[in-house]
């Protein structure tokens, strides 16, 4: 992904895209807490998990593209995987049942 500014650092370049600053609105940032990914593949499954950032991704190729949340009025892509690379926006470790049984589906399909 590129980087929020051109001052920003350049990343590791593994998905094409860019990331952006969530823009502030009735909601406060950062996006802290509990909300649901939809998915849209498998291994994928709609779940609530847990959030903390500013930033979210926005993918070029729509085919990599697991899950999308919404959080406001704005809908940002929360999970994408292309071959054995796997990210996701939320924290699965933080996520409990929801975060454990994605952490197990993941290795279970590589």
């Amino acid at each position: 992904m590129k980087p929020p500014s051109s001052t920003g650092a350049a990343g590791l370049g593994v998905f094409r895209g860019s990331v952006k600053k969530l823009v502030p609105g009735s909601e406060a940032l950062p996006h802290m807490g509990w909300n649901r990914a939809e998915a849209s593949k498998e291994p994928f499954q709609s779940e609530h998990y847990y959030f903390a950032h500013t930033y979210a991704a926005a993918p070029v190729d729509p085919s990599i593209n697991l899950a999308t949340t919404t959080y406001g009025q704005q809908t940002f892509t929360s999970a994408v995987a292309s071959d054995a690379i796997v990210g996701v926006q939320f924290h699965p470790e933080k996520s409990q049942r929801a975060g454990l049984a994605l952490i197990a589906r993941f290795f279970e399909n590589l």
